[in-house]
């Protein structure tokens, strides 16, 4: 696969309202998308977030959205929603909108309306029709504590030609069932636009990490499969200290290749100007989704059987460990369902016995 340059990288806090919102236009190409994504985690509340809003591939014109919110006692809060408000501020989609209060550094999340409550020891296999929906309220703005992150832009087809990446500062309320639960705490978004058809996806890890004085890491891998092989299509990273961000070289990360990898701590281990770098990952909470080639819409937990959704997302608040302080940030990594459930397809086995089958 040959890619084409078309931008450089840069770092900048100047962010033009236009890279933020909508595309007013847009393009008529295949598979084109429009993604936002904003993950936050407060330590001390133990209230964490995940919010996925995009265009539905159904209709571009419609915006899909998914909230995930993390309560203290490991629950996850889950809804998700299509529809399309006043977009003159932001994304406005069914119960939630993003507001861009300052481009580039002010940002406000909000949600109200119903979610399904999932059990901790229910997250690989929630209720797929749940019987009663709690009222939420969700309010929390992200202040930017870095530049804005422009990837590198090009020609691929998979996962985006512009991308962009901020960390920040969450503060802001969580209301459901009566209680109010404060989050004053970390977090980190993107903003991606392109063709994505994921038919060579085949895993991926998006991982950020904030610590006290200032230090910061993130990374974003991909592996498709092409030509038969898997490769590793793209593995970015920084390392922010001191106000500049530095480049890394990723040199191992567990990926995550079954839902049993979510359960344990792990290593990542950058390598940059700064030295060599060994960060421990021990994650908090945890949420479990599927999705399919076209990120149409999404199923919770872990939907054995449905190989039309074959990649399936670790979704993980996480404590860090690195050079004696202790930070937080999230952990999503995702890997290829289906080739693990393929055993059991039924059109496989009679292929595969069709002597013995009646």
């Amino acid at each position: 696969m040959t890619l084409k340059l078309l931008e450089d990288e840069k770092l900048t806090w100047d962010v033009p309202f236009a890279d933020e919102t909508l595309m007013v236009t847009v393009p008529d190409v295949p598979y084109m998308s429009e993604n936002w994504c904003y993950t936050g985690y407060d330590p001390v509340s133990r209230i964490g977030f995940y919010v996925h809003m995009g265009r539905w591939i159904g209709d571009p014109e419609v915006l899909r959205e998914l909230f995930m919110i993390w309560l203290p006692d490991g629950s996850v809060l889950w809804a998700q929603g299509f529809g399309r408000g006043d977009c003159t501020q932001g994304p406005n989609i069914a119960c939630g909108r993003l507001i861009f209060e300052e481009p580039g550094k002010r940002i406000r999340i909000k949600y109200s309306g119903p979610m399904q409550l999932i059990p901790f020891d229910q997250v690989a296999s929630p209720e797929p029709r749940a019987h009663v929906l709690d009222m939420v309220d969700f309010d929390v703005l992200f202040t930017g504590t870095a530049p804005c992150w422009y990837y590198p832009s090009t020609d691929n087809s998979s996962w985006a030609k512009f991308h962009i990446e901020q960390m920040g500062r969450a503060t802001g309320l969580v209301k459901h069932r009566g209680v109010e639960h404060k989050v004053d705490g970390v977090t980190y978004r993107d903003h991606s636009r392109g063709p994505r058809m994921l038919n060579d996806l085949r895993g991926h890890t998006w991982i950020q990490g904030q610590f006290p004085g200032g230090e910061a890491f993130c990374i974003y891998q991909v592996w498709l499969k092409i030509d038969g092989k898997e490769v590793e299509a793209l593995s970015e990273g920084k390392i922010y200290k001191d106000g500049k961000f530095h480049p890394v070289r990723i040199v191992s990360v567990p990926r995550g290749s079954t839902a049993l990898d979510a359960q344990q701590d792990f290593e990542i281990v950058l390598e940059s100007e700064l030295g060599n770098h060994t960060i421990k990952a021990m994650p908090q909470a945890l949420s479990l989704y599927s999705f399919g080639r076209l990120q149409s819409h999404y199923l919770a937990g872990i939907p054995y059987g449905a190989l039309e959704f074959p990649l399936q997302n670790i979704e993980q608040p996480t404590e860090f460990l690195w050079n004696g302080k202790t930070g937080h940030g999230h952990t999503e990594r995702s890997y290829w369902r289906a080739d693990a459930e393929s055993a059991s397809d039924p059109e496989r086995l009679r292929a595969a016995y069709r002597k013995n089958c009646k």
